[in-house]
This record gives structure tokens, sequence and C-alpha cells, in this order.
């Protein structure tokens, strides 16, 4: 029947009126939250867990659960301690969600309450991130959070709605939209995201890194990454000479000719270069890696990273380091280092570190950049496990 004639329908019209009817129970963003957390889940992260109320509601009645929680206040922690007191299976850590996440293995669901909205924007984002490498796959993040309004006004209506002066105000607070933080996911790579709660400028949003052998997307676009082969040549040059003649990111003479570029960057063994391509085959980024050094060094692998400018924020960068590191991994490296990352590159840093990298030194003003003169040029680092 058209949906125009159903609602001609007494039948149709009946079960309208009796859902309608049953729809008013409200739910709170706990219920929300725990609706969310898969049944099976047996690790849980709670990051900035205050006094363990949020890691507490996600483990009760659930035996077969262990939780790790993360601080950096010594109050919220001693608070949290005495929550769980004689509690084998939660371990409690003392850490600044300013800095990246230690160290903590695996978990099947990362949680959060009113917590990251103290960070500034571009460290949510790489926050955001860690959590996904943290997770296994199908593993679901969630964050109950405060949020931006879309105006002054409305901000000021939620201040008087929860009888709070707009002067009480944190000056900690770094409030972001929800909308931004629901693109932020996608582009990282989480499936299924959606804002599950919201009122006023509190929201619950999450999504879920998608199972293994799962395509991962990365915004709208599926990438797909192979070799490259030397016909790929024509559309890596355009990207590859823009990024080097900026001079901002890369080492590279800004002045290399194209067929100079095209003999360093297509070499071939012992080293690797592959691109990623969009749904329609484009090229939209392209790597090179390699062992780091010959001889007694060789073990440790190394690589360099480009994405068309027209194209970041997409999880490109991603793709490619991710790839990069499990093509060293079935190639027997033992490690695999970035010699020269310039340190005014912060997107590219806290996507190394997003990853497990860690900067183990640094060369004061290694980098000589057109716009911020002689600055810092890091080494980053990290194992790989065989």
């Amino acid at each position: 029947m058209p949906s125009s004639e159903e609602w001609t329908d007494p039948a149709h019209v009946a079960r309208y009126r009796q859902r309608a009817a049953s729809e008013d129970r409200p739910v709170t963003s706990d219920e929300a939250l725990l609706e969310h957390v898969p049944a099976q889940a047996r690790r849980v992260l709670d990051l900035g867990t205050g006094d363990g109320r949020l890691l507490a509601l996600v483990l009760d009645g659930q035996p077969h659960r262990s939780g790790v929680g993360i601080d950096f206040s010594d109050l919220m922690l001693a608070a949290a301690r005495q929550r769980f007191a004689g509690m084998q299976h939660v371990e409690l850590v003392q850490h600044d969600l300013q800095e990246p996440l230690p160290q903590l293995g695996t978990f099947d669901a990362v949680v959060s309450s009113l917590a990251i909205h103290h960070l500034e924007h571009e460290r949510k984002r790489s926050l955001y991130a860690e959590a996904f490498e943290l997770l296994a796959p199908g593993g679901l993040f969630a964050n109950f959070e405060h949020v931006a309004s879309p105006s002054q006004r409305l901000h000021v209506e939620f201040f008087a709605a929860i009888d709070e002066p707009l002067e009480c105000e944190d000056p900690s607070d770094r409030l972001l939209d929800v909308e931004t933080q629901l693109r932020w996911l996608r582009e990282i790579g989480f499936e299924d995201v959606d804002c599950h709660w919201k009122w006023r400028e509190l929201a619950l949003f999450a999504g879920v890194r998608p199972p293994r052998g799962a395509a991962r997307a990365h915004g709208r676009a599926q990438i797909a990454i192979r070799i490259a082969q030397e016909t790929d040549w024509s559309s890596i040059w355009p990207f590859f000479n823009e990024i080097v003649a900026a001079g901002e990111t890369i080492g590279y003479s800004r002045e290399l000719h194209c067929e100079e570029a095209r003999e360093l960057w297509l070499g071939g063994p012992p080293g690797r270069t592959c691109v990623a391509l969009g749904a329609a085959g484009e090229v939209l980024g392209s790597a090179r890696m390699h062992p780091n050094r010959g001889g007694q060094g060789g073990h440790i692998a190394s690589a360099t990273f480009m994405v068309d400018p027209a194209h970041q924020g997409r999880g490109i960068g991603r793709a490619l380091v991710l790839d990069a590191l499990d093509w060293a991994a079935r190639a027997g490296f033992r490690g695999m280092q970035f010699n020269a990352v310039v340190a005014t590159n912060t997107a590219a840093i806290a996507l190394y570190e997003s990853l497990g990298f860690e900067i183990v030194g640094t060369v004061p003003g290694g980098f000589r950049h057109p716009v911020h003169g002689f600055v810092g040029l890091h080494v980053m680092y990290r194992p790989i496990e065989q």
C-alpha cells in the first residue's frame, strides 16, 4: 500500500497511536550508554574516570568484566580507590589525558563521561584516534560529553536550565559541537557513529571499531592500498611537488625536479612504494618504506608519507601508516623509526603517537621552516611485535 494511503487504514492508525502512547519513557544518558556496551565486553577503559562512577555502572552486575580507569587528579583517584576497595578486577592509573595514552593493552569498550571537553580540540581528535587503536575489532567507544551550543542564546539558556550562573562557567571548558566530533570519529575509521542522547549541551555519542576483516570507512570514501606502479607517478607528482615545494613538513630539496623525485620515490627493493586509492581509483596519497639503514641497523624500518592536501582529514595518512607497519611486521623488522618529523607538524605527530610511536630524541633547530625559522626535528620510534 502506498505510504500516502497508509493513514486511511484503521489498523495502521491504531498501531501508530498505541506505539506513540507507549514511547513516553524518558531514557537517561547512563541508560543510553549502557545499552550500547556490548554484552560480551570483558575489558573496559574509562577515560577521565573521576571517582569511578561511570566505570562502576559499566561493571555492575557483570562479573565477567574488568575495568581500567585513568585520571590525573589525586583527589578523584582517592575517591575511586575507596569506591573500588577490594575489587581485584579494577585497575586505577594516574595519567593526564593531555598526554598520549600509555600502553594499556586492548579493550572491548572505551568510555568517558564529562572529561574530554576540557582538552584542546586538536588533542580531543588525537585522543579519539588513540581510543580507536586500543579497541578490539567490534569494540565500542562512547563519550558522554559537555558540548557547544550552536548559539550564545542557547548557551545562556543551558546554564539557566541547570540553575547555574553563567559567571560560574568552568574556565577550563573547551566546548565543541557534536557534528564536528561525529565527523572526526568517522574519519578515524569508526562505524555506526551517532549521537544517541542529547539534552541541550549534554550529549552521548559513540562509534564502533569495524569487526576484523571489514573494510574501514574513512569519511565517505573507502580507501584501498596497493603497490605503486610507474604509471601512478603522473598522479603522485602534483601533490608530491606541492608538499615538497612548500618546505614545511618534508626535508627534501624544494627545487627537486620531477625525474629526480620519481627515481627517489619509486625506487625498487629492498624498499616499497604504495598508493592510497579512493572509490573511483584516484590516487589520494602515497608512502615510501624501506630499511632505515643497512648492515647492523637493517632490522629497523622507516617510511615517508604524503597525502594530497586536497584530501586531508579523511584518514588517508592513518591508512598508509598502518599499511607500512603491516608491511614491516611481515618483512620481519623489529621496529619502525621516523628520522625527521618536523616539530611544527603537529597533526603528523599526533597521528604517529596515536599508533604507538614515541619521540625518542629531538635535534634542536634541525629543520629550516619557511615561516617559523629553525624548529626542532624529532626522531620517533615504535617497536614491532613479531
